[in-house]
């Protein structure tokens, strides 16, 4: 199971921390190599919304670590109801453990538990734990009181939400991964003319990146509309 999550992770685009924008979130980028190198905090959590690249942040870890022939484990807890818990046993013997959206866990007893045994196992084996959660450390639902207190014990870092030019660089970054080249006059448009949280925006690339290449037209603002419809 591990060896095909990682597969599929390698077979995305690759996401490193070059390419993440970083608008203000600087500080973030500091403090996750200081975890990296064991100079900082060794459990890290990462917090934003969907959209806000927090995914690409745990991708860029693993992606760093693995450059130095690092063993690493990056896990979407979003995806718990394919797996069984049994899944975060043994994780103690690699480099990092990156698990992403460590919100989908709460209300999850049995998960709760097993990422409350996998917290300890990492932290007596000084085991870097970095994770995502779209909710506030202090306001996850947690209902394992153990966990809890334990991932509040981790630093939070809540990421920034980006200004209007950094957003075009996502998407002119997004279209890019998929042979596009976006100009900086049509992202403005989708900024005024549709929905301009960081989710919708990649999304609209996406459709708009289809459309270009199944009609073999280049980018124009009609189609600008025609891709945000799709949004919904």
């Amino acid at each position: 199971m591990l060896q095909q999550l990682v597969l599929d992770l390698c077979c995305r685009p690759k996401r490193s921390f070059d390419n993440f924008i970083t608008g203000n979130n600087e500080h973030i980028i500091s403090e996750i190599h200081n975890t990296l190198a064991a100079r900082g905090s060794w459990c890290l959590g990462i917090v934003g919304p969907s959209g806000s690249g927090k995914t690409h942040l745990l991708e860029s870890c693993c992606y760093y670590v693995n450059r130095q022939a690092n063993n690493t484990i990056y896990l979407d807890m979003a995806n718990i109801y394919k797996w069984s818990a049994d899944i975060l046993q043994g994780l103690d013997n690699v480099s990092l453990v990156c698990l992403d959206n460590i919100d989908s866990i709460c209300g999850h007893e049995v998960w709760e538990e097993a990422v409350f045994d996998l917290f300890n196992s990492l932290h007596a084996n000084k085991v870097p734990f970095i994770f995502s959660s779209a909710v506030a450390i202090n306001l996850l639902n947690i209902v394992v009181p153990d966990l809890d207190s334990r991932l509040k014990y981790a630093l939070s870092m809540p990421l920034e939400e980006l200004h209007d030019e950094y957003k075009i660089a996502v998407m002119q970054a997004k279209a890019q991964e998929k042979g596009l080249e976006l100009s900086t006059s049509l992202c403005e448009y989708a900024l005024i003319s549709s929905d301009r949280s960081l989710t919708s925006l990649l999304k609209l690339t996406d459709n708009l990146s289809n459309m270009v290449f199944s009609s073999g037209k280049k980018p124009v603002k009609s189609m600008i509309k025609d891709a945000s419809v799709t949004l919904y």
